[in-house]
């Protein structure tokens, strides 16, 4: 993922990642994007087999405490099209209509080029430009596609 706070580009190692997956080397003074940051393997919320390093990706969740809840999945560096499997794409819908959020595939400029809606329904960019704004800098899924608030 970017951090803006930081020279880092998205799809690029930290500068500041520990060697050997020791983590990281500024922890405790890390910029505010990573304190945010929502790895859900790493919380045990990511559905069964998608650990990062076998499955090709990462499911990262947006702001917890704010509706509609989206998570992005973000490729590994060589892995682009690791999350496009029926299994996958199976996992994502489930992911969405369980959190009543949107779970978006997101390029290498973290541009969102397919919603996974809680309705079931798929978008992608190239059919659906409507639910894309800013060629996917934001994502618009329709409202009929999420249930009411509890």
């Amino acid at each position: 993922m970017a951090v803006r706070e930081l020279p880092k580009a998205a799809g690029q190692p930290c500068g500041h990642l520990l060697g050997g997956g020791r983590g990281c080397g500024i922890w405790g003074a890390h910029p505010p994007s990573c304190q945010t940051f929502h790895c859900l393997w790493r919380h045990g919320e990511a559905p069964e087999g998608l650990f990062p390093p076998d499955c090709g990706f990462l499911l990262a969740a947006g702001e917890r405490d704010r509706w509609p809840v989206a998570v992005q999945v973000v490729s590994l560096p060589g892995r682009r099209h690791a999350w496009n499997t029926p299994e996958n794409r199976e996992a994502f819908s489930r992911l969405a209509a369980a959190w009543n959020g949107v779970v978006t595939i997101t390029d290498a400029e973290g541009c969102a080029t397919h919603a996974f809606a809680p309705s079931g329904r798929v978008y992608s960019r190239t059919l659906n430009p409507e639910v894309f704004p800013e060629d996917g800098a934001r994502v618009a899924v329709p409202v009929g596609d999420y249930r009411p608030a509890a």
